[in-house]
């Protein structure tokens, strides 16, 4: 699992707030950003990663067992 290298400072940023505030919208709010670019950039790291961060639902996400064990390293 490819975990820290290659990844883009900001894309952790973003992929952390949203894990603390289980919304992306509110992780936009909180890196300046619209919950759509928000979308836009954890799809794009978990592409990249191969595997699924969040788990999606309604207004709110949370953490797949992965993306806890990723978002554990980040912090």
């Amino acid at each position: 699992m490819r975990l820290l290298s290659q990844v883009n400072l900001n894309s952790l940023k973003i992929v952390e707030s949203a894990a603390r505030h289980g919304n992306f919208t509110r992780a936009g709010e909180e890196q300046f950003i619209t919950a759509s670019a928000v979308s836009q950039r954890v799809k794009s790291l978990e592409d990249q990663l191969r595997f699924k961060i969040f788990q999606r639902g309604g207004n709110a996400v949370s953490l797949t067992p992965e993306g806890e064990t990723y978002v554990s390293r980040v912090r």
